[in-house]
């Protein structure tokens, strides 16, 4: 007999019910009991968010803290190398080290180094610059206590050697930098030495030629103001040429007359017919008075010239609105705006006119003098002005080569202060023993065993059904065919 409908297997499960709760009890009862044979096993997270170490200058050698940090965490990449350094076996057993010297007793629990990677899991948080250490361990590796210890020195591990290295490679970068510098010292000096020979040798040939006059300097002085002062003028012309164009624009829009008020009286045309009316029915009444009757043309017109005045005033409104017009205020105003533009812009071109002709006077003054100045004159002033110039480089290149000799004598960034962020990195959120075991959990173990007996002791109970008609129908089908074969 094989089951038909859910109605059969519902049968089947009442039937069956002591061997379905039967294999639910055992199954649960002895997945509860492996479960709670295992190891119990602790975790503690740390929370450190990763950024470029505020107090590294700029660099000419990249090292792996200014490459793995230099865009504060916000590139995927570059923080997957910060967490793939926390698995390094060379970091964790400088932590394991550490550990060992900070929590003797600690420590002897802990698994091997080679193991100890194993119960460190980071990970870098989506879409941020926070990286999140998981450390997990057992009780017979020291349980809760153990796990936040060695978060929280894996962190300070990681900060020391980052640190470390930003000093190292900051004091190679400023070995190199003083290299850079005395190098570049000894070609000022070459080339200083060869612009002293070059004047000496000129002044020998040439003789000592005076220098410049006073009079020339005031004049490329004045020469100076004046270019100046023109390139001011252009650019408060451009301006009002600006200011101009606007308000001829605003004028051109802006209507010569507004509507200034509106009055509202009588209708004169409403008057006009009450008074025609009037006029109409007092010679209506004459002509009745003179015996005249109603079918007389005379009183007849009268009657309809009365009738077209009632209909003229019941048509007509009782009062009229009149409007007053005067000029615009807005456009006189744009008006005397656009007459003082005029005026300033006239005003500029005449100045300008004016800077151009002071400014040729100079030119021509200035290029008399320029012709009266030898050649040879000129050729040492600029040779003076070269060596000033390279001097002046020189000097302050000897002030950075004395920072640089300093810096490189006691090292950098080295003052000793403790600070929160160390490194690139600040620990967030520090661990803390967690004294609830993450796993076995007996209460997901009771769950999944029951869900799993359950499943099993149904599978049983039709198995058991299947197999107990099977074994009643086989000794009822032999008579049958017993019967037929004799």
């Amino acid at each position: 007999m094989r089951p038909d409908s859910l109605d059969d297997y519902a049968g089947i499960l009442r039937r069956r019910l002591f061997v379905i709760l039967a294999a639910t009890l055992i199954i649960t009862g002895g997945v509860v009991a492996v479960g709670l044979r295992l190891p119990r096993v602790y975790s503690a997270s740390v929370l450190m968010d990763v950024e470029p170490s505020r107090d590294t200058g700029s660099s000419l050698i990249p090292n792996l803290v200014q490459t793995a940090l230099g865009g504060g965490g916000s590139d995927p990449i570059l923080m997957q190398t910060i967490v793939n350094r926390l698995s390094t076996r060379a970091l964790i057993s400088r932590v394991y080290r550490e550990f060992m010297a900070a929590e003797p007793v600690g420590a002897r629990r802990l698994p091997p180094v080679s193991h100890l990677g194993r119960s460190i899991r980071p990970g870098v948080e989506p879409g941020s610059r926070l990286i999140a250490l998981t450390v997990e361990l057992s009780e017979g590796e020291g349980g809760a206590r153990n796990a936040a210890l060695l978060a929280n020195q894996l962190v300070r591990t990681l900060q020391s050697q980052l640190d470390e290295e930003n000093v190292s490679d900051q004091h190679q970068e400023t070995g190199v930098q003083l290299t850079l510098l005395q190098a570049k010292r000894t070609d000022l000096e070459t080339l200083l030495d060869t612009m002293r020979s070059d004047i000496l040798a000129f002044a020998d040939e040439h003789g000592n030629p005076t220098l410049w006059s006073a009079e020339l300097t005031q004049l490329l002085s004045r020469e100076s103001a004046l270019r100046q002062e023109r390139r001011q003028a252009t650019f408060r012309r451009t301006e009002a040429e600006a200011a101009l164009k606007v308000a001829e624009g605003l004028l051109t829009a802006e209507p010569a007359r507004l509507l200034t008020s509106t009055t509202q009286s009588r209708n004169p045309t409403l008057t006009a017919l009450e008074q025609e009316q009037i006029r109409v029915q007092t010679e209506a009444v004459q002509k009745q008075a003179s015996g005249l009757d109603a079918a007389h043309p005379d009183r007849a017109g009268l009657t309809a010239a009365e009738t077209y005045l009632k209909a003229r005033i019941a048509g007509s409104t009782a009062t009229v609105d009149s409007e007053t017009f005067g000029r615009n205020p807005n456009r006189d105003a744009l008006r005397t705006r656009k007459i003082d533009g005029d005026i300033a812009l006239a005003a500029i071109q005449d100045e300008i006119t004016e800077l151009d002709a002071l400014l040729a006077g100079v030119e021509a003054e200035l290029g008399v003098r320029m012709e009266r100045i030898p050649t040879s004159q000129l050729t040492l002033e600029s040779l003076q002005r070269q060596a000033e110039a390279v001097t002046s480089v020189y000097e302050e290149l000897l002030v950075r080569q004395s920072q640089m000799e300093l810096a490189y004598a006691f090292g950098t960034n080295r003052d000793g202060r403790a600070t929160r962020r160390k490194g690139g990195i600040a620990l967030i959120d520090p661990a803390l023993p967690q004294f609830r075991p993450i796993r076995p959990r007996p209460m997901l173990l009771a769950a999944s065993g029951g869900v799993l007996g359950a499943l099993l002791g149904v599978a049983l109970a039709i198995a058991l059904e299947w197999r107990f008609h099977r074994l009643r129908d086989e000794p009822e089908m032999a008579p049958a065919g017993s019967g037929e074969n004799a």
